[in-house]
């Protein structure tokens, strides 16, 4: 093996050559930081880094990798960063850390106006026309925390640990993260959960209302929303709770009317009103075939889970309320369980932007952090749909830092001009500059 020195003489190295890219994407697409300097007001004294371009710097760092506060100490070895977000020298992560806690409330309401600004721009809404319904996904994720955060509390998990909720809404359909909202992670999902729907709808022009769809789980089985919903004229399919007053639509059930999905499962659909509601609505009923290999473990099932003479399974039975009157029994069912994809963007959320890290101990700083984490999130998912594309467009966050973000190159300045040299031997040229050219180009 050739032994190699070692010097230190290089300067304006940058990992993160691809970046360009994104950025063009984030000035020209979006005019974030114009955005940035009209909906968001923090009062600050007069300072070497104003609160528009911290705030600048924080969005476009949660592109860049998943960090802590503390962590952001990193970039300042990176000319390239620097130059990009117009900084004499790179802010130390005390810095970021002290914007962050002049934040208030009503700066979080500034944020969720930003994205619905984002929300209401010519790329999204074009989007917006051209699907055949919108599914707004609810759900609600739980987030551990540690020491004395304000807002932990233990939760049904009852493990001893506690946590913060984080309350998502998502249009499925963009993969975008229309409202959150961070709380105490002892709140039930259904609690505030007509406002949430009251605020994601406030964000959509009232033109593509009647092609919402409310999709959630049966934490947001609830009368009262129902109500809400129907009264706007807003279609929903939401799974049920397992109340005791479905044992009667069970007994009530002609079980002949049950189509066959799977050697497990079948299917029906049925009107039925609940003991303690004011009308009967539709239901989804799956009956689903659950195999057991010691006869005892059937002894606390009901006798409608049993079938006659049978000793190796049984019914279990779950429910889905549906409004929505223009698919078909088998065709709600395969829409319902394509609420999964809302899991896989709130682990996309935690895991790629760092949504689960909790940065200070006072909750409206973690909250104005979150929402910030949501920006990026959005600036992403509309970056794949309008940018990317193609085979390029389903990737994840982790995935687009390997093959386009995390590129060496050196900053050269040249007169007055800077350039940004690239390795040549980079696989991707020829979609680079395609890239380039997509995010450069003004909507």
């Amino acid at each position: 093996m050739n032994p190699i020195d070692v010097q230190f003489d290089n300067k304006h190295i940058t990992k993160h050559g691809g970046f360009e890219v994104l950025n063009q994407f984030i000035d020209n697409r979006l005019s974030l930081f114009y955005l940035i300097k009209d909906y968001i007001h923090i009062e600050k004294r007069e300072s070497v880094y104003s609160s528009e371009k911290l705030t600048y710097a924080l969005i476009n760092s949660n592109l860049l990798y998943p960090f802590r506060v503390s962590q952001l100490d990193h970039l300042k070895c990176d000319d390239y960063l620097r130059e990009k977000f117009d900084f004499p020298t790179h802010p130390d992560s005390e810095t970021y850390r002290c914007h962050l806690h002049k934040f208030s409330r009503k700066n979080l309401v500034e944020i969720k106006r930003m994205i619905c600004r984002m929300m209401n721009s010519e790329d999204v809404l074009d989007q917006l026309d051209k699907l055949e319904r919108i599914t707004l996904d609810i759900d609600l994720s739980l987030v551990l925390v540690f020491g004395k955060q304000e807002g932990g509390a233990y939760t049904y998990r009852k493990d001893g640990r506690k946590y913060l909720g984080i309350q998502f809404g998502f249009i499925s359909e963009l993969n975008f993260l229309l409202n959150l909202q961070l709380r105490s992670g002892n709140r039930y999902s259904s609690v505030s959960s007509i406002h949430v729907i009251k605020q994601m709808l406030s964000m959509i022009p009232r033109r593509f209302h009647h092609k919402i769809v409310i999709r959630a789980d049966s934490g947001y089985f609830k009368e009262k929303l129902f109500e809400f919903l129907e009264k706007n004229n807003i279609q929903y399919i939401i799974k049920a709770k397992s109340y005791g007053s479905f044992d009667e639509l069970v007994r009530t059930l002609d079980h002949r009317r049950f189509r066959r999905i799977s050697n497990s499962l079948q299917i029906a659909q049925e009107n039925f009103k609940l003991h303690s509601w004011k009308k009967a609505r539709r239901f989804l009923v799956l009956k689903r075939k659950v195999k057991v290999d010691d006869p005892k473990k059937l002894e606390d099932k009901s006798q409608l889970q049993l079938p006659l003479n049978i000793t190796d399974f049984y019914y279990e039975y779950s429910f889905i309320a549906v409004c929505e009157n223009t698919l078909k029994m088998m065709q709600l069912f395969q829409y319902y369980c394509g609420r999964g994809t809302a899991e896989n963007y709130i682990k996309e959320f935690k895991n790629g932007f760092g949504g689960a890290h909790i940065t200070t101990d006072d909750l409206i700083v973690n909250y104005a952090n979150m929402l910030l984490k949501a920006v990026s999130y959005n600036i992403f998912s509309l970056f794949k749909k309008l940018v990317l594309i193609d085979k390029y467009s389903c990737s994840t966050i982790t995935s687009v830092r390997y093959f386009l973000l995390y590129i060496p190159g050196k900053l050269i300045k040249r007169g007055r001009k800077y350039y940004l040299s690239l390795i040549r031997e980079y696989k991707f040229i020829s979609d680079y500059q395609d890239w380039l050219h997509r995010s450069a180009a003004v909507a």
